[in-house]
């Protein structure tokens, strides 16, 4: 079996139930899944038949998952246990383990830190209001923590920066069987790091002088990355893994730089990047898109969208993008764009802008084409581009959030109960919910604390119980003043767990099909 690296994807055969407030939720029961490249170079999902888990095959029975329990998974010292960047889990042996970063204060901004503007703006119809806004540094180093065996560990990084609020990625980068981490750093480039946090290598990409924030130049000393996600790629398919950082490429087992971006980086607004890839000309080769440019493995332009930078989605027959508050649909083979529409509850100005988070692209209606999940400022909504007849069931749904922090929230969409249809998970500031993918019914709601950046909710089995946990971070700035830190729960990782008996997969179903970003 190739060797793979990326979350573990389940299915539950139980009802989602309450979460408690400020922890990481636990959905059902499972199937363990892995990513591998399909027939024309995208990724998919296969099974993995884990041993010590399942190996695909149904059990004989379906039954509900018991009543929850809360599982605390302490992260100390208490000043930097803030998770805003999504978790990541990986499998070393017969072991999952999570892999996430923990802060400090993002607020309260000091001498020479980067403040926002001093008022933040809504609009409504053609009513805006505006309210005092919080000043930020963005600053701060991360940690790295290491969560498995029921307890956390903190690697020690070698000196090595990591960003505060950037999600990691895992991947066996030269072929040694065991996992590493990528992770972009606090000040520039991006850091490989194997599983006792030892730097494997240090990639300056982009340079300090390459990158710009609200496009003024940042000065020294500023953090480079804002909630980027680094992917792990093998766009050859000749067993050695790419890292595409959105400012460019470097080679997974070296991070020697193969190329640097000469268009977009896969940013939208501050926030990012966050590359994709995909075979978009048939050649059996993956490009990978950043924003509104596709690159070819060799740095050259494919093309260049006429659009500005923003987080792209790949599907089978178009590209998803967002970009400071609208949506477009772009054609895979050449960027034109084929749809485009400004994202449900209108734009909302602050210093950053309009922004949105990370689209994904999913067929939630059987009709063969994808719709598109978006998440805003203030509303989570399903499109649909190509809704224009009356057979068409579905022409989208909104539902309103509270996400005023950030508004570049991710989704994860799953089917947790085997049934064939697809259901939401998203976490905005204060609340993680539970929705039906066809119609934005929300099925569970519960308290969810965060500051929020790109991070989405992650589904696995994080101790081989043989049931799924839903794992999101808290973060105690969650009204984006630390001052408030005492009133919500304790920041960091918490865990509600069932525990699950039987489950079975119905006929034709692809139990634990996660669909996303990764």
């Amino acid at each position: 079996m190739t060797e793979r690296f990326t979350m573990l994807l389940h299915s539950s055969s139980g009802a989602l139930a309450a979460l408690v407030s400020g922890g990481v939720m636990v959905a059902g029961c499972h199937l363990s899944h892995e990513l591998e490249r399909g027939p024309h170079g995208d990724p998919h999902q296969v099974d993995a038949g884990v041993p010590g888990a399942d190996a695909g095959e149904p059990r004989d029975a379906t039954t509900i998952c018991s009543p929850w329990t809360l599982r605390v998974e302490p992260v100390s010292p208490d000043a930097v246990a803030d998770v805003t960047a999504m978790p990541i889990a990986f499998r070393s042996g017969h072991e999952t383990t999570v892999a996430f970063v923990t802060h400090g204060a993002l607020t309260n901004a000091g001498e020479g830190d980067v403040a926002l503007d001093p008022t933040r703006c809504a609009s409504a119809g053609d009513a805006t209001t505006c309210a005092p806004d919080m000043p930020s540094s963005w600053d701060g180093a991360g940690m790295l923590r290491l969560w498995a065996r029921d307890r956390v560990l903190t690697l020690p990084l070698d000196d090595a920066e990591i960003a505060a609020t950037g999600t990691l990625a895992s991947a066996d980068l030269d072929a040694n069987h065991k996992p590493e981490l990528v992770a972009f750093g606090r000040f520039s480039g991006a850091i490989a790091l194997d599983h006792e946090g030892h730097v494997r290598w240090r990639a300056d990409l982009p340079s300090l002088d390459e990158v710009r924030m609200l496009d003024v130049p940042l000065p020294e000393g500023r953090p480079r990355s804002l909630s980027g996600t680094p992917l792990v790629v093998d766009l050859e398919g000749d067993g050695e893994v790419e890292v595409a950082l959105g400012y460019g490429l470097v080679e997974g087992r070296t991070g020697e730089v193969r190329w640097r971006a000469s268009g977009h980086r896969g940013i939208n607004r501050v926030y990012g990047p966050m590359p994709c890839a995909g075979d978009l000309d048939g050649d059996g080769v993956l490009e990978i898109v950043a924003g509104g440019t596709a690159y070819r493995a060799d740095g050259s332009v494919l093309w260049q969208a006429a659009v500005s930078d923003g987080f792209c989605a790949i599907g089978e027959t178009a590209i998803a993008l967002v970009s400071e508050g609208r949506l477009f649909l772009l054609d895979r083979e050449d960027g034109a764009v084929r749809w485009t529409t400004m994202l449900a509850g209108g734009l909302r100005m602050g210093a950053t802008g309009p922004a949105g988070g990370p689209p994904t692209l999913v067929d939630v209606d059987g009709d063969g084409d994808d719709e598109i999940l978006v998440a805003s400022e203030s509303r989570l909504a399903l499109y649909d581009p190509r809704c224009h007849d009356p057979s068409c069931t579905i022409d989208g749904w909104s539902i309103a959030i509270e996400d005023g922090l950030s508004g570049v929230t991710g989704v994860t969409v799953v089917d947790v109960d085997g049934d064939l249809a697809l259901e939401v998970l998203h976490a905005d500031q204060t609340t993680l919910r539970l929705l039906d993918a066809r119609t934005g019914a929300v099925r569970v709601s519960t308290p969810r604390l965060s500051r929020t950046r790109t991070e989405r909710p992650l589904f696995v089995d994080v101790d081989g119980d043989g049931s799924g946990e839903i794992l999101v971070g808290i973060s105690s700035e969650w009204d984006g003043n630390h001052d408030r830190r005492d009133e919500g729960p304790s920041a960091g990782l918490a865990v509600v767990g069932p525990v699950c008996a039987r489950w079975a997969t119905p006929p034709g179903s692809s139990p634990g099909r996660l669909i996303g970003p990764d």
